[in-house]
């Protein structure tokens, strides 16, 4: 079992690398922050937040970014949208979230 510190660890890189991608994505479509939450209703310091890795974005949120910006999730996730398998020391997602994710890219698509 991983230790406490080693996920929380793992957490802050998973925010961080998906922020990055958001502020890519985001300069990409010619979009500003404050636009993005208009569109999909959250306020600018949420967006903040998200794109400086300090919370991490919903479900749900994630599907209306991956939207408005027509990327797929798993541009916006990165190389943490890998599989169960904890190869690299990645962020290990269940069977049931990867179920969940794999729902959601199919909608999105």
């Amino acid at each position: 079992m991983e230790s406490k510190a080693k996920w929380q660890e793992q957490k802050k890189l998973f925010n961080e690398e998906i922020g990055q991608n958001l502020k890519k994505y985001l300069s990409e479509a010619g979009i500003t922050q404050g636009e993005l939450s208009q569109k999909i209703q959250v306020t600018q310091p949420t967006i903040t937040y998200w794109t400086t890795g300090k919370n991490v974005i919903d479900l749900f949120n994630t599907y209306n970014i991956c939207k408005t910006l027509n990327i797929s999730f798993e541009d916006l996730l990165g190389s943490y949208f890998i599989s169960k398998e904890d190869k690299n020391n990645k962020l290990k997602l269940e069977d049931e979230e990867i179920e969940k994710l794999k729902r959601l890219v199919k909608n999105i698509n």
